[in-house]
């Protein structure tokens, strides 16, 4: 289902079922069920030092929408926008702990999952302490049109491999429509 549109009624017209389907019934199906995804990756994953590899994710939470933001299997780092709209994006990173070096996320807007293309969105940094699980998370407003998408990036510098903790509730990614554009 399109983003509804709302109609400009005219003093003479006869209200009908259809007018009344696509002006009441479609768009509170359309406020309950926007394009909505979360997803998050089911296992641990190992990241190189000072690497910003791409965040994959083979698990979801929800994926309602008719047209999919997130496969499973092609480019499944991606959450892609089937309507245009403003989103708001929640992003959250969950290390392994170590009490060297520094963690950090980006988020970025049609990437590649290459993290210095695209559009940046998101970048925030924290300091593990004291061998301290580290996390990294936020959130944002984003504009996109259609069929553009967003991408997660870590990054983090312990001196060796660190394990980036998989887990719907410790590494994910979501967005969901949250206004016309």
């Amino acid at each position: 289902m399109a983003v509804p549109v709302p109609r400009t009624y005219s003093a003479s017209e006869l209200v009908t079922s259809t007018i009344l389907n696509a002006d009441i019934r479609d768009v509170n199906n359309f406020q309950l069920e926007p394009p909505r995804c979360y997803a998050y990756r089911n296992a641990d994953k190992s990241t190189t030092d000072s690497a910003w590899p791409v965040y994959d994710m083979d698990l979801e939470l929800y994926d309602p929408y008719s047209t999919p933001a997130h496969s499973l299997v092609t480019n499944n780092s991606r959450l892609i926008a089937a309507e245009p709209g403003i989103f708001d994006c929640k992003v959250q990173a969950k290390w392994a702990a170590s009490a060297t070096g520094s963690r950090r996320m980006q988020l970025r807007k049609n990437a590649g999952g290459v993290q210095t293309n695209g559009t940046l969105l998101f970048d925030t940094a924290a300091l593990p302490s004291t061998g301290n699980i580290g996390f990294v998370h936020g959130s944002v407003e984003v504009q996109l049109n259609a069929s553009d998408y967003i991408e997660m990036f870590t990054f983090q510098t312990s001196g060796g491999a660190l394990n980036v903790i998989g887990g719907s509730g410790e590494t994910f990614l979501s967005f969901r429509w949250a206004a016309k554009l």
